[in-house]
């Protein structure tokens, strides 16, 4: 089946999409505006030249560990910071600034 408009709306209560192998969308800008969204998968693989977020409350990330990787620099900003390790906490760089 091959559906072609220049705009195509489907407005019902309940919409599902199901692909045996795949599900793919394809535009300049893909909008998802939801009060909720629920992603559930076994691995989420995100690219992108930039990534941008912005939260008004709170972000936070639960996992059994954690681990960033820039190749370059890596900032963080903020108006307190707490860091606590139940074991050891290693530091290591050339030079380590304090205060």
């Amino acid at each position: 089946v091959r559906l072609e408009a220049r705009t195509f709306t489907i407005a019902a209560d309940d919409v599902r999409l199901r692909g045996a192998t795949r599900l793919e969308a394809s535009a300049p800008t893909v909008s998802w505006k939801a009060g909720r969204l629920e992603i559930a998968a076994e691995r989420i693989l995100q690219r992108a030249r930039d990534f941008y977020a912005w939260f008004t409350d709170l972000f936070q990330v639960k996992s059994r560990r954690a681990r960033a990787v820039p190749e370059e620099s890596y900032s963080m900003r903020t108006g307190k910071a707490h860091l606590t390790a139940r074991g050891d906490m290693n530091i290591d760089g050339k030079k380590i600034h304090l205060g």
